[in-house]
């Protein structure tokens, strides 16, 4: 798992403005090199990262296109699978060496005969956030 900005000040994405920013003046005081008992490099890059957080989560409009962006990027990790089928399961093109299958959205999942690798391949829909996981 990525470190976001949330758990780089010890908060979540449900976290108040006041959590947050009672988090990163704890953590500003620790970590600033000016404040630090004994300050080193990884402490520095730290205090950087932590610069960084705030400067995202304390403004409303740039925390909410964060949210966003982290919203997407686990869509991506974390694909809406339709159906898992194996090969077999699909509808064959002979002539054209293409596999089909149906989408819930009423479009349809095809592919070449040589894209598929093993064990399995994820197919996405051109239409819809659906895809279909091939067993090959």
């Amino acid at each position: 798992m990525m470190d976001t900005h949330y758990s780089i000040l010890g908060c979540s994405d449900g976290s108040s403005f006041e959590e947050i920013k009672k988090r990163y003046q704890e953590l500003a005081l620790k970590y600033h090199p000016d404040k630090a008992i004994i300050s080193n490099e990884q402490d520095r890059e730290k205090f950087v990262l932590i610069n960084q957080a705030w400067n995202v989560l304390r403004e409303p409009d740039t925390r909410l296109k964060y949210d966003a962006e982290l919203k997407h990027l686990e869509s991506i990790s974390n694909p809406l699978i339709y159906s898992t089928v194996e090969v077999r399961d699909l509808e064959y093109d002979k002539e054209c060496n293409i596999y089909f299958y149906p989408c819930r959205c009423g479009s349809v999942y095809n592919i070449h005969k040589d894209e598929l690798s093993p064990p399995e391949y994820l197919l996405e829909c051109n239409d819809c956030s659906f895809c279909l996981l091939i067993k090959v």
